[in-house]
């Protein structure tokens, strides 16, 4: 469809009858004597023309169906004769077409229904043909294969001419197709829910439905409705593909067909056998058994919300029998007419609604379970059905607005996106989404091909050339955050794609070939010496109009950006009066580039035209090469004057034409040049190579690219030449880590220029599990007793550290793994049931290592001693625990607890227990694990303290205590400087606060979430603080649908009920626990803070780290709940937010720089970081807070904020030098290297860094929140 503008209008539909005998093929196709265009022309339709050409998809998409209507006093083989048309060109012959011989039928009275296939058709081609009997042809028409890896169709519902009034419905249909073909000019086919006539057996009817221009190159594959069923018309009309005989009606029944990796299956529903369905749908599915995508079409809407059908019988006797057959063979997307209102359903599996979806934003939904069912409203507004007073359950949107609509639908090998529209504003109405399987890189494809787009800036529309540019930047952007979450990465594509469908191409500007003289842009300011009068050029009436007169030698008229199109024009006729009494004899019209004094395109003759005045006459002459383009002409008058004769002539209008018998001068290439030389990317990173061919009226632009190394750098299949730059640009992507060079060759005379290449390695692939281990081999343990078993992958920072734990044998079982994020390690509980002998295996999820734990189970003795857990004892903290011996492991203690009358499980550890599993740990951690009853409220250990005071010289760094309800780590340091020489034990705590304990501002402040409270007491002694940055905590917490897991934050609760956000809480979906460390015991809560700002569109690529800081009141907004992402921060608005993400500022310190005054509202933050070097000042004791930061100052505060936490950024990967490092002042460079190297500033295209560039308030929030993932 690529030039469906192009297309022939009034195309061969029926010709004039001029006689039976003859065999003419206007009589063999006409109806009457009448001129039966088909096509809607000033509002006309002829309905009474049967004969028009019906186009349907093959059974593949290298395949095209025909099918038309011949008289039937003229009986032969139809045929279709097609040829690409770029070498067809003005005739059909054997060599340049091929031709494809069809079958016919008899149809209607007096009419033949004539078929025919076209094979072997190639992909994205532009092609013309023609159709006929016995030779006879009608006019040459056009049609275009697309693109089969992405590929758009159209979608409507229900044309349904005749059930309104016939000629309105018609021109509404005509209306819908003109404006759906030209929003998407790369249409591969349509697919129509049936009803696309009132009355089955209405020819009129019928070319109502088939008289839009664009069903002339666009095949549609309908299904039968209601209004089709009765009649065998339809079939007559219509070559379907893979047609099978279930589902019949007297209108035909089921068929299917493929388009690249998508298998379509169309069900004539009329016919409600179920069984005859399923095995149609089973025959297609085992024809495309690797199909992508399923998509089901039939007429009868099953999840609909019109008032007239959705609701009756027959339609939910029909949805129990489909639905069934569609969730068995997963059919992905359901297509259905019949309801003459709009709706889509949710996800739908089993009848029911599948509300909880992975999301890569509104209305786009990753790897969904179920099918989503699509109702058509009517496409031509013949009828509409008002919605039902209530919602259906299963409708996700329903709509009705009576107006005609539209859906236009994108497919791909990862998504499949369905827009709907309203044709008289053209607003999309609703928005859908599938992903399946998507990978990284499948956005950087995508990214390569926008770059592609991005080159061809000049073709587009400014308005969706700019919303395509924003999608790119974004993509961009998050295919180089490493950190960046699928749904994150789905959301980009979905956005580029649609931005890339939403390319509009400029509408062809006329050719500028007949210029008036007198609308000139300048002309010269100099006057005739020879002149009676003032001498300067004048305008005054002449010939047919306006004329330029009072010319001498030497004066010249400009002309700015005259449009000469593609094809361009190389001839030049120019239209004047010369009066050889007042006029040079020998004058010229010298035709000039850009300037009076530019390149010399050619000299025109202007002689005298008579003795008078009036005498008009035109002269042509060719150009000295050929003009495309926009162009800026200069005519220049030459000529021998005198006093006698001081004039040129008066000139009234020149025309620039293409003459084909002229032969383009040779112009040679002298030179090329290469926008840049060197380029710094990543690997799979994608830039643009612009090439300079000179000069630039050179007549051959090509270029040949290549790269010294492939492997390095790739170079695209296909450049791109821009006429108004002059530029060809190609695609250069980064393959593996390494040096190439990249060259430009002309392909006339050779000439080179190159581009060196340094591609740093991609993001390091997720680390691989190598191995398993248990922290013991063996268990012994007594009939109704418990052990903890816990294994631990390796490496330690292996990327899916998933373990699945399973028995054989008899006397045991086990419970669900538990993963402590602490640790890295994952634990079940094993219950003796009976005395006997079992296996456990613990595997690894990935790689599929294993470890084996022998578990013995003895008889229970009849003295149940300190196994009994109804026991207990008292020890020196006063705390009640249970005396069930503990399972000592390698750096792991763990102990099970049973529960008191109030929901308490307490445990004590034994001294000897404490130094065994100290002495054996090979991480340095001891770990404390309670199994305590699901329904406890409180979990405490009692442990020893003087065990504990001597445990760091065992070199143990990090005590773990995994309380089940939370997990808490502290330093053996933090507990020491609280043990005394007398002191006896230490609780540790994790209790449940009810909210009767809470104040009614607390309870109000934590909204009905779980409050937990985390205690330390020594010998009964609360701890309220422990030194800062010695305590980690971490709890559970369930993302609800739609929550981000960026704004998942802890708060602590003081005694007053007053909540305190804890900037370093993040959500781990490791383990699906939010983690944060505290220097406080006490209480805490965990909550969404849902904030966002309503002008983060401007900078999409910057929500979340915005949104992120904003939770964690580390930013806020510049009122409004406005953000202003692209304005320029200042020195201390980054202060202040960077010292607040990572510091608590207050009032104690005392700031020297003269510029800052005591009540400034970064007073505080200024005084706090000039104390701890972070700021130095301007060398004028100033602080410039009013200034806007530079980039290459950002990165030294953050560098020594990096430097004062004795944070180690690392290194993510190999990096390259900036290529304008010489540029980085020298008090910079150290920080900008090592800010580089951990990706926290990743510069920018071409390798530049930009030292001295300013940031905006996006980039700022985006650098302090890659700090806050690095350092917390």
């Amino acid at each position: 469809m690529k030039n469906y503008r192009r297309i022939i209008t009034g195309i061969f539909a029926a010709f004039i009858a001029l006689s039976v005998i003859t065999a003419d093929i206007g009589t063999a196709y006409g109806a009457s004597g009448n001129n039966n265009s088909g096509a809607a022309v000033s509002g006309s339709i002829n309905y009474d023309n049967y004969t028009q050409i019906s186009l349907t998809p093959g059974e593949d998409e290298t395949k095209l169906n025909l099918a038309w209507y011949s008289i039937s006093a003229v009986i032969g083989t139809p045929q279709v004769q097609i040829g690409k048309k770029s070498e067809v060109g003005d005739s059909f012959t054997t060599e340049n077409s091929t031709t494809f011989d069809g079958t016919y039928s008899n149809a209607i009275s007096g009419y033949i229904s004539n078929k025919v296939t076209v094979e072997s058709l190639e992909e994205n081609t532009e092609y013309v043909y023609r159709y006929g009997i016995n030779g006879s042809w009608s006019e040459r028409l056009e049609y275009s294969t697309e693109r089969r890896d992405r590929y758009n169709f159209i979608f409507v519902g229900d044309p349904q001419i005749g059930a309104g009034s016939r000629n309105s419905d018609s021109q509404q249909w005509n209306d819908t197709m003109k404006k759906a073909v030209k929003m998407r000019t790369d249409t591969a086919f349509m697919l129509s829910a049936g009803d696309q006539v009132n009355t089955g057996s209405n020819e009129n009817e019928y070319a109502g439905y088939l008289s839009p221009q664009e069903l002339k190159a666009l095949p549609v594959a309908t299904t039968i409705g209601n209004h089709d069923a009765n009649d065998a018309n339809y079939t007559y009309h219509f070559n379907n593909p893979n047609t099978t005989n279930y589902g019949k009606t007297n209108a035909g029944g089921n068929y299917y067909f493929s388009y690249g990796d998508t298998l379509f299956i169309i069900i004539n529903t009329n016919n409600t056998n179920a069984a005859q369905h399923e095995a149609h749908i089973d025959e297609a599915v085992k024809s495309q058994p690797d199909a992508k995508w399923k998509v089901l079409m039939f007429h009868q809407d099953i999840y609909g919300s019109g008032n007239q059908h959705s609701t009756k019988a027959y339609i939910i006797e029909l949805r129990n029998k489909l639905f069934p057959i569609i969730d068995k063979y997963k059919i992905d997307v359901v297509l259905t007419g019949h309801d003459h209102s709009y709706t889509r359903s949710y996800q739908m599996l089993h009848d029911t609604p599948q509300k909880t979806q992975k999301e890569a934003g509104i209305n786009r939904v990753i790897d969904p379970t179920g099918t989503v069912y699509i109702t058509a409203n009517s496409a031509s507004g013949s009828k509409y059905y008002d919605l039902e007073s209530f919602t259906g359950l299963y409708a996700a949107t329903r709509s009705q607005y009576r107006v005609p609509t539209f859906s236009s639908v994108t497919v791909d090998n990862v998504s499949f996106t369905i827009d709907t529209y309203r044709t008289d504003t053209m607003q999309m109405i609703d928005h859908y989404s599938i992903i399946k399987k998507f990978e990284k890189k499948y956005l950087l494809d995508l990214i390569a091909e926008g770059n592609e787009k991005a080159a061809q800036q000049h073709k587009y529309e400014e308005a969706s050339f700019n919303e395509f540019k924003d999608a790119l930047e974004n993509a961009k952007n998050i295919s180089s955050d490493t950190g960046a979450q699928e749904e994150k990465t789905a959301n980009a594509y979905l956005t580029l794609s649609q931005a890339i469908n939403g390319l509009a191409e400029k509408t062809e500007t006329p050719v500028d070939s007949l210029v008036e003289f007198e609308n000139k842009t300048i002309w010269t300011s100099a006057t005739n010496p020879y002149a009676p009068s003032d001498g300067k050029l004048k305008t005054e009436s002449g010939n047919t109009g306006t004329v330029v007169a009072g010319t001498f030698d030497g004066a010249w008229l400009g002309y700015d950006n005259l449009y000469f199109g593609d094809q361009g024009v190389n001839e030049i006729t120019i239209e004047y009066a010369s009066n050889s009494s007042r006029c040079a004899e020998d004058g010229v019209a010298q035709i000039r580039a850009d300037s009076e004094d530019g390149e010399l395109l050619g000299e025109i003759p202007i002689p005298p035209t008579a003795g008078s005045w009036g005498t008009f006459k035109k002269v042509t002459g060719p150009l000295a090469r050929r003009l495309t383009g926009t162009q800026s002409i200069y005519v220049v008058l030459k000529g021998t004057t005198s006093q006698s004769q001081p004039f040129m002539g008066n000139f009234d209008n020149m025309v620039f034409t293409y003459n084909p018998d002229i032969k383009d001068p040779e112009t040679p290439v002298t030179g090329i040049k290469l926008e840049k030389d060197k380029a710094y990317i990543k690997a799979g990173e994608t830039i643009i190579l612009e090439a300079t061919v000179e000069p630039k009226n050179t007549t051959n632009k090509n270029i040949v690219w290549t790269t010294s190394d492939p492997q390095v750098a790739a170079v695209g299949t296909k450049d791109s030449y821009n006429p108004q730059t002059g530029k060809t640009s190609i695609s250069v992507t980064g393959v593996g880590a390494g040096s190439a060079v990249v060259s430009a060759v002309t392909e006339d005379g050779g000439y080179k220029a190159e581009c060196s290449i340094t591609v740093s390695k991609a993001e390091e692939p997720p680390v691989s599990v190598t191995g398993i281990s248990l922290d013991t081999s063996s268990i012994e343990i007594t009939e109704g007793s418990t052990a903890l078993l816990t294994a631990a992958v390796s490496p330690n920072n292996a990327a899916n550290k998933t373990v699945l734990f399973t028995s054989s044998g008899s006397g045991i079982s086990i419970s669900d793994a538990v993963y402590n994020g602490d640790t890295g390690k994952t634990s079940v509980t094993i219950k003796a049931l009976s005395s006997g002998h079992a296996l456990v295996t613990a595997a690894s999820q990935d790689g599929g290592f294993t470890a084996v734990c022998s578990v013995t189970v003895k008889a229970k003795s009849p003295n149940p001693g300190n196994n009994d857990q109804k026991t207990g004892s008292s020890n020196n903290s006063g705390t009640k625990t249970n005396n069930v011996p503990a399972v000592v492991g390698e750096g792991s203690i763990r102990l099970e607890s049973g529960i008191d009358a109030n929901g308490n499980a307490a445990v004590e550890i034994k001294p000897d227990d404490i130094k065994n599993a100290s002495g054996k740990s090979k991480d340095n951690v001891l770990s404390i694990i309670i199994s305590a009853p699901e329904n406890a409220q409180k979990v405490s250990v009692v442990i020893p303290a003087q065990e504990i005071k001597g445990i760091g010289e065992k070199g143990i760094e990090l005590i773990s205590f995994d309380a089940g309800l939370a997990s808490l780590s502290v330093t053996p340091g933090a507990l020491n400087k609280k043990i005394g020489t007398n002191s006896k034990s230490i609780v540790v705590a994790v209790e449940v606060v009810q909210e009767e304990a809470l104040t009614e501002k607390a309870r109000a402040a934590a909204g009905g979430r779980t409050v937990y409270e985390v205690s330390i007491d020594v010998d009964g002694n609360k701890l309220d603080t422990v030194e800062s940055g010695s305590m980690n905590i971490s709890t559970k917490y369930t993302l609800a649908r739609k929550e981000s897991p960026s704004k998942v934050v802890a708060y602590f609760i003081d005694e007053n009920g007053n909540m305190k956000v804890i900037k370093s809480s993040k959500y781990s979906q490791a383990d699906g626990s939010v983690k944060f460390s505290s220097e406080q015991t006490g209480r805490y809560v965990v909550a969404y803070s849902d904030v966002s700002f309503k002008d983060m569109g401007e900078a999409e690529w910057a929500r979340e780290a915005v949104d992120a800081l904003a939770a964690r009141e580390i930013v806020n907004d510049a009122g409004d709940d406005l953000f202003s992402p692209k304005r320029d921060i200042t020195r201390a608005e980054f202060l202040k937010i960077i010292m607040n993400a990572f510091y608590t500022p207050d009032a104690t310190e005392k700031c020297t720089f003269t510029d800052v005054s005591q009540d400034s509202w970064y007073y505080n933050e200024v005084a706090l970081a000039q104390k701890l070097g972070i700021i130095k000042g301007n060398g004028q004791n100033g602080f410039g807070g009013g200034t806007k930061i530079s980039r290459q100052d950002m990165a030294v505060i953050a560098y020594r904020v990096a430097q004062n936490l004795n944070k180690d950024l690392g290194q993510n990967g190999t990096v390259a030098e900036f290529s304008d490092k010489a540029d980085i002042a020298s008090y910079a460079a150290d920080a900008v290297k090592a800010i580089q190297e951990a990706s926290v500033m990743r510069g920018f295209d071409g390798g530049k860094f930009s030292p001295g560039e300013k940031a905006t308030k996006a980039q700022a929030a985006v650098i302090v929140y890659r700090m806050y993932n690095l350092i917390y």
